[in-house]
């Protein structure tokens, strides 16, 4: 295993550092990190019997940092940035390492940019918030001149390796894999969205992010109905998302990605690693159901699936053995994730600290969706393939993908096909454009006199003689509906 052709499995995070930093205890927090986690000091080489884990028991150069604080008279923010983006999108060379490498970019002394990069092998997005959460606590520590104030971790992520592959036996795989193909039977493996220009020949992995918003009523109105029907909330988003994409594909029968955290142990929260586990979700959407009777579909699939979620995606792959395709990911190409409110960012004690964009984001998916939930409603990103979509497209599954939740929380005995995706405004441009035209021709319109007596819509009798109750009111045209009527015309009735 030498160097990786290309930088797509590094994760990198860079984040603007504003006011004092002490620099030395920062590193020594990085020094003490790495320590702590083997993952972050592993490298893969190969010997005779295939792929091999080596343990460094002495981290190499993996924390450096660059002055620019001295360059006066140049853009110091762009510099920096062009700095870490050839950082960031250096190849790793998984076999001698470091797979895990912080870099520090002093702009003055109270202006610094932090990179941090890591090999998707050895980490995940869990594992970063546990990298902020452990460097904070150091940093603050290391400050006041203060040891360590973590406890030893009791397992490392290579006796996890060992126990999972003691756990997938024989009979425990065969039992995994025989769900599978019986889960997967029959449904296509590719699933292909309308796309804005021609696929690649093979996949670049360039990406791009829209984040959105949900309002707080919309948000609770979900929350609501998942309560009522008795599912999370994230069984009743994967529901509507599988219906958006199936409106959007003409589909019955979808497919759609999901990202486990995999970490079903206490033991296993505090460690850094890849624990993550891609897991196909199937639904189908034949008959049309109503969305409560959609909701309880997806609620057995999904239950099913987290049964057997313990069997690697990779390993599922080689089982399908789907058509070789270097254009598109095998299996799942359209991904929903519901996150947990993951630390997103670093905090350090006496500084400001916000995101700074070095890299555009890498897609190996052709479309994803996570959506998290915050105090104030649920927030959305939207990642896609940018070699297939244009920016304007997905802010459109965006709007629709809304319209839709709107229309689900507001009639979920609605069958799925009458469930708006489109709002009226964009729905019916025609219809106004039309409605202006009849306007202007009823103006150009000579008036005349009617006997409104002659429109009589409805009449209204007793049903005992001499008694005014009860009140009997029939249609006098097939047009008129009593519940609206009765509504608008309540001073009759009362």
């Amino acid at each position: 295993i030498r160097a990786d052709r290309s930088s797509n499995a590094n994760c990198a995070t860079a984040m603007r550092i504003r006011g004092p930093l002490n620099s030395a205890a920062l590193a020594a927090a990085f020094e003490t990190l790495v320590r702590r986690h083997e993952s972050l000091r592993t490298v893969f080489r190969v010997d005779d019997e295939g792929p091999i884990q080596l343990i460094l028991e002495t981290p190499e150069s993996f924390f450096s940092i660059i002055d620019l604080s001295h360059d006066v008279g140049q853009d110091l923010e762009n510099k920096a940035r062009d700095l870490l983006r050839d950082e960031a999108e250096q190849p790793s060379n998984l076999s001698d390492g470091p797979l895990f490498k912080a870099t520090l970019v002093r702009l003055s002394d109270t202006d610094h940019v932090l990179l941090i990069n890591v090999h998707h092998i050895v980490s995940d997005g869990w594992s970063t918030a546990t990298i902020f959460r452990d460097l904070e606590k150091l940093y603050d520590a290391y400050c006041a001149n203060r040891p360590s104030p973590l406890p030893e971790l009791t397992i490392q992520y290579a006796d996890y390796a060992v126990w999972q592959r003691k756990y997938l036996n024989a009979q425990r795989l065969h039992d995994l894999l025989s769900f599978w193909n019986s889960y997967l039977a029959g449904v296509p493996l590719v699933l292909e969205l309308p796309a804005d220009k021609q696929r690649p020949a093979a996949q670049t992995y360039s990406g791009a992010d829209l984040p959105v918003k949900f309002s707080s009523r919309l948000s609770g109105a979900l929350n609501k109905l998942s309560q009522e029907q008795g599912v999370t909330l994230f069984m009743t988003l994967m529901a509507a998302f599988q219906l958006f994409i199936s409106r959007c594909t003409g589909r019955n029968d979808i497919l759609i990605g999901t990202d486990l955290a995999n970490r079903n142990r206490v033991e296993l929260e505090q460690l850094v690693g890849f624990f993550v586990n891609l897991l196909p979700v199937r639904i189908d959407l034949a008959g049309d159901p109503t969305f409560v009777e959609l909701l309880e579909r997806a609620g057995r699939s999904i239950l099913s699936v987290y049964a057997h979620q313990e069997l690697p995606f990779d390993k599922l792959v080689e089982e399908l053995k789907p058509e070789r395709d270097l254009r598109r990911n095998p299996v799942v190409q359209i991904l929903f994730v519901m996150q947990n409110a993951e630390q997103r960012t670093l905090r350090l004690a006496g500084s400001s600290v916000e995101p700074f964009k070095v890299t555009n984001a890498s897609s190996r998916f052709d479309l994803a969706l996570f959506v998290s939930e915050r105090e104030n409603g649920l927030e959305g990103l939207w990642r896609y393939n940018s070699d297939l979509f244009a920016p304007e497209t997905i802010s459109k599954f965006a709007a629709s993908f809304e319209t839709l939740l709107a229309s689900i929380v507001a009639k979920p005995l609605e069958r799925v096909s009458t469930l708006a995706m489109e709002s009226s405004a964009e729905n019916k441009p025609n219809e106004s454009a039309a409605a202006g035209s009849k306007t202007r021709q009823i103006r150009k319109t000579r008036r005349r006199s009617v006997d409104l007596g002659q429109l009589r819509t409805v009449k209204t009798g007793y049903l005992a003689p001499g008694k005014r109750l009860p009140l009997v009111v029939t249609p006098e045209v097939e047009e008129v509906d009593l519940v609206e009527w009765a509504g608008n015309n309540r001073e009759v009735i009362e």
